[in-house]
């Protein structure tokens, strides 16, 4: 099995939670106990995590809507784009039961 690292961290970290009392809590030898910070600059409030940028871009961006329309556009009028268009018509129209 494979896990994140931030899983594996964020593991870490509730373990570390269970085992807190209340004269041991928030501190380590006396000290607080230093939390890995967040860039404030960014926003951290995605739920898609990494892979959920370009959609975010493509929501948010005319320029990027409109380059991916010319794109899209393009590939289209190649012989792979045809293909591909061809291949989603077919799916949407399975072929008739041979008899």
């Amino acid at each position: 099995m494979r896990f994140a690292p931030e899983n594996i961290k964020q593991g870490q970290v509730s373990r570390q939670e269970g085992i807190e009392t209340a004269d041991s809590f928030g501190t380590l030898d006396g000290a607080a106990i230093p939390r890995e910070s967040t860039d404030l600059s960014k926003s951290s409030n995605r739920m898609a995590g990494k892979m959920g940028g370009r959609a975010l871009s493509m929501i948010n961006d005319p320029v990027e809507q409109q380059r991916t329309m010319n794109w899209m556009s393009k590939f289209g009028m190649s012989n792979q784009g045809m293909q591909w268009n061809q291949a989603k018509m077919m799916m949407s129209q399975p072929p008739a039961p041979q008899a």
